[in-house]
């Protein structure tokens, strides 16, 4: 996939976890509803792979418990604190992926 691509699926992710009253949990069950298609592969650079594989990690190490799935349960078990740095990670990660696109999109248009 293109790096437009990812930037596409994270911004939403971003989006909405901003404009949302829900609780944090919630905001990132809906965030990884919006990038979970991303792959390592979607991500150039071995940092940003790294980060994406740590968020999508801390987002699915609990296994789904009846009708719940596994990002939920994950969720469900952190506290506001750990829930709000991961939200910070996933902002980290699309910013970085955003500086990355402007650059490409620079150079192509020198």
């Amino acid at each position: 996939m293109s790096l437009s691509y990812t930037w596409e699926k994270l911004f939403v992710a971003v989006l909405g976890m901003a404009r949302s009253e829900a609780s944090l949990q919630d905001r990132l069950m809906g965030a990884y509803l919006s990038f979970h298609t991303l792959r390592d592969a979607d991500f150039p650079k071995d940092e940003l792979r790294t980060s994406f594989q740590e968020i999508t990690h801390a987002l699915t190490s609990q296994p789904a418990k009846g009708n719940e799935g596994t990002v939920q349960a994950t969720t469900s078990l952190m506290g506001d604190q750990e829930a709000a740095e991961l939200i910070e990670k996933i902002v980290s990660l699309y910013d970085e992926v955003a500086q990355l696109l402007g650059a490409e999109d620079y150079q192509r248009d020198k």
